[in-house]
């Protein structure tokens, strides 16, 4: 018998697809989900009534829910818009000889001011042509549009590190030589599959390259490859429209920031409806102020200050207008992908994941507000994230980096906030909320086990200082005059007191960051504590007993203060006592602040 031969069945002409966030499983995703959203939006306005046939339709959007439609010419459409880019004119200092399909197009000469002298220079400059991606989304909601420095920002991340590699450029070399973007094409026939075996309730998978998810390989080492749902690879596309950029900068040895990549933040959408509604307004909100190239609210000090960031952007909004409270929990939390490009690798460095938590934001904007010194905000940032001690990352720090950094000397960068400023802002800030607490009268009101030994570690540490730097010149507190500062009755302590007490101070520091465990112990009850010190007995027995604890085995600190902590705060209040001055200068101080 003859087989009867079924006829094929002929592809859709169009094609609905219902995402839900939940159903979703990463945050890119769902962050594509919102880009993809943006992106018909976009084409809606930008295009006239007679051409909404070329742009797929959203059929329904809640706060976790969309149904869009897609037809071969929409979603064609929308990848063309999404990966619209052009061929621009770059100036090189020196001639491209790394890649070999660029020509050189014309050297020429340029003219470069000196603003300080008014005269001018003239410089060559290398032409070549180049693609550039257009970030059509960007440019239409930035203040600035094309002049604004976080499109160059965005523009720079796409290409160093999702399309860091020239192979991974293809949907952009296309749209700049007038000609459609495969992906689109390519994603319609896989749709196709995917609505014939839908039916059936089987899923339609391809690969997922590390230009879509950040940090996957389509085919790995073992030659295994990473597969997703088709449906829900196409969100992939379209993360790169909501990503924000920062960059991460780390102190060189002569105290100044170097930028180290790119931290890409990625924001875990929770409310569809409130994030496409105000992510373009955030947009708009960006402040243009640069340092050099780049946006100066883009330069942070540790790369998870990216996610903190973001959050607070979201903040500001929502606190303009009570109809827009809602938009600070549009997300429940920031994904950030730390990403930097070596030669043709790109390397992960780091990656985060912080949740919109309450009061988050508001402490880390107290931190912005009152600390200057790259260095100390990073630490506290990192313990308000983990929760830690506010002294808990310093220690690392103290052994990373030279000590001119932390105690004031005649090396200590000239343009680098002081250390010791900020240090005796939150040694002073703890003094002041102790002193509110004793004088509220609430007893029910405790102070902190960190705090309490923060303020006796403080107070042991610069009565030290002061004592041993009065022995080393031989005189007592007496000789030096108080004068009024502010409403306030302070020592007025001459050159030589604080060339002294700098000494002392740096000292101090060294002699401590060389010891530990028990070592230290003995260290500091033979130096700090030799000194006549008015301490509580109970502080003293607090005291004692957090010395002879041993170390803490929990990163996160929280386990009981040992006397790690007590050797972290004493090297801070080291630096907070030292003051240092050009000769010839004073500086009033107060002794017993």
């Amino acid at each position: 018998m003859s087989k009867v031969k079924v006829p094929k069945q002929a592809d859709p002409q169009s094609i609905t697809i219902t995402y839900d966030l939940h159903d979703l499983p990463t945050a890119q995703h769902r962050a594509g989900l919102a880009g993809l959203v943006l992106q018909i939006r976009l084409m809606e306005k930008r295009h006239a009534e007679a051409e909404l046939k070329k742009i797929p339709v959203i059929e329904r959007l809640s706060k976790t829910f969309a149904k869009i439609t897609f037809t071969p010419e929409s979603l064609q459409a929308v990848f063309d818009e999404l990966y619209a880019a052009r061929v621009v004119e770059a100036f090189r200092k020196q001639p491209d000889k790394k890649s070999k399909n660029k020509v050189l197009k014309r050297e020429e000469f340029i003219t470069i001011p000196n603003k300080i002298t008014g005269e001018s220079k003239q410089e060559k400059r290398y032409v070549y042509d180049e693609i550039q991606p257009t970030g059509l989304l960007q440019q239409h909601y930035l203040d600035d549009g094309e002049q604004s420095p976080w499109l160059k920002l965005w523009r720079d991340m796409l290409w160093n590190i999702p399309r860091g590699i020239n192979t991974t450029r293809a949907p952009f070399i296309k749209i700049s030589s007038d000609h459609p973007c495969q992906e689109g094409s390519q994603l319609w026939d896989e749709l196709c599959k995917y609505e014939k075996k839908i039916a059936s309730s089987e899923f339609q998978t391809s690969e997922i390259s590390g230009a879509l998810l950040l940090g996957a390989q389509s085919v790995n080492a073992e030659g295994i490859g990473f597969l997703g749902r088709v449906e829900q690879n196409l969100l992939l596309h379209f993360w790169q429209i909501v990503v924000l950029t920062f960059v991460p900068q780390v102190l060189k040895r002569d105290g100044k920031p170097e930028a180290k990549g790119y931290s890409l933040c990625i924001p875990d959408v929770s409310d569809l409806e409130a994030f496409v509604d105000c992510f373009p307004e955030m947009l708009a909100t960006l402040s243009s102020r640069k340092s050099g190239f780049r946006p100066t609210d883009s330069l942070i000090e540790i790369p998870v200050q990216s996610n903190l960031e973001f959050l607070r952007y979201l903040k500001t909004l929502a606190s303009g207008k009570a109809e827009r409270k809602g938009w600070s929990e549009a997300v429940s939390a920031i994904e950030s992908f730390h990403m930097i490009k070596i030669g043709n690798n790109i390397k992960l460095l780091g990656h985060a994941m912080v949740a919109n938590r309450p009061k988050l934001v508001s402490n880390y904007e107290r931190i912005q507000k009152n600390y200057r010194n790259p260095l100390f905000r990073a630490a506290l940032i990192l313990s308000l994230l983990y929760e830690s001690p506010w002294y808990a990352n310093l220690l690392e720090v103290f052994a990373e980096q030279p000590w001119p950094f932390f105690v004031e000397h005649e090396q200590t960068p000239r343009f680098m906030p002081r250390f010791g400023k900020d240090a005796r802002i939150h040694f002073q800030t703890l003094q002041k909320d102790y002193h509110n607490i004793m004088t509220s009268g609430i007893t029910t009101t405790t102070e902190p086990e960190t705090d309490r030994l923060s303020r006796i570690v403080y107070r042991l540490v610069k009565k030290y200082v002061q004592d041993r730097t009065l022995s080393k010149l031989g005189k007592k507190l007496e000789n030096y005059p108080e004068i009024d500062f502010k409403g306030k009755l302070i020592r007025k302590f001459d050159n030589d007191f604080h060339e002294k007490q700098q000494k002392v101070c740096s000292e101090t520091f060294l002699a401590m960051r060389s010891r530990h465990d028990q070592e230290f112990v003995s260290y500091f009850a033979g130096s700090i504590c030799s000194t006549v010190q008015a301490l509580k007995l109970d502080d003293y027995a607090f005291l004692t007993q957090i010395l002879l604890r041993k170390s803490n085995t929990n990163p996160t600190g929280s386990n009981p203060p040992s006397w790690e902590d007590v050797k972290a705060l004493a090297m801070i209040a080291c630096s907070a006592s030292a003051f240092y001055t050009k000769p010839n200068k004073t500086q009033p101080q107060g002794a017993n602040s």
